[in-house]
C-alpha cells in the first residue's frame, strides 16, 4: 500500500525516493501521479508538514524542548493574546518555538465580502486552513538548556533588516509569554525592542 499524506489543505501527497546527482537517494513529497512510490518511510525519516501546509521528508530530529514548554506558548497564546486560535500557528522548530500568524489580509477581506463568515468562527478557521498563510513574528529561543532560560525575539522587517530582533532581557519561558504574546497583532509589536 502507497504511503500518503494529506495536509491541512486537504491535498494528499506520496513519497518517493528520486537519486540525486551524486548517486545518493533523497526522499520527497509529491502531489504529481508518476511513481513509483514508497509504502513507508526509511529508518530515521519522518514526514513533516509545515505551518503553511507545505510537506517535505526529513531526517527525524530530536526537539530541544520539552511537551510542557510547547503547551506553555499555546497555553499564553490562549491566555493573553487577543487573537483567534486561527489566526496563529505554534511551530518547535530546531532552534525555537515559533509563533506564525496568519496573513492579515486574509480576515480583512473575508470581513469585507463576507461579514456574517468572518463572525463564524468555524469557518474561518475552516478557510484558513485552506488558505491562509502564516509568518514567522516571534520567536522563543532556548538560550541555557540547563536552567531553561530563554530569548523572547521578534522578526524586524524595517529598513531591510529582514531578520530576527531581540526583545527585553532572557528569563523562563512562561514569563517570556506572558509579557510578549499580547503584542501579537497589535501595534505594540513593532515598538518591541
Amino acid at each position: 500500500m502507497i504511503l500518503t499524506y494529506t495536509n491541512r489543505k486537504g491535498v494528499e501527497h506520496r513519497v518517493r525516493a528520486v537519486k540525486t546527482k551524486a548517486g545518493r537517494e533523497r526522499y520527497v513529497c509529491t502531489t504529481k501521479p508518476d511513481g513509483p512510490f514508497l509504502d513507508r518511510l526509511p529508518k530515521g525519516y519522518e514526514i513533516h508538514e509545515g505551518p503553511n501546509g507545505r510537506v517535505s521528508v526529513r531526517r527525524k530530529q530530536q526537539s530541544r524542548f520539552t511537551a510542557e514548554e510547547v503547551r506553555a506558548v499555546k497555553a499564553g497564546m490562549k491566555e493573553f493574546s487577543s487573537l483567534k486560535p486561527y489566526e496563529y500557528k505554534i511551530a518547535a522548530e530546531k532552534d525555537a518555538i515559533t509563533v506564525h500568524l496568519i496573513c492579515q489580509d486574509l480576515p480583512r477581506l473575508v470581513s469585507m465580502l463576507n461579514p456574517a463568515m468572518a463572525r463564524n468562527a468555524k469557518a474561518m478557521e475552516n478557510l484558513a486552513a485552506k488558505l491562509g498563510y502564516y509568518e514567522p513574528m516571534m520567536r522563543f529561543r532556548l538560550v541555557d538548556g540547563k536552567q531553561r532560560t530563554f530569548r523572547a525575539e521578534r522578526f524586524c522587517s524595517l529598513g531591510g533588516i529582514d531578520d530576527w530582533i531581540f526583545i527585553g532581557q532572557d528569563g523562563p519561558l512562561t514569563s517570556l509569554v506572558a509579557e510578549y504574546v499580547r503584542h501579537l497583532g497589535q501595534e505594540s509589536f513593532y515598538e518591541l525592542d
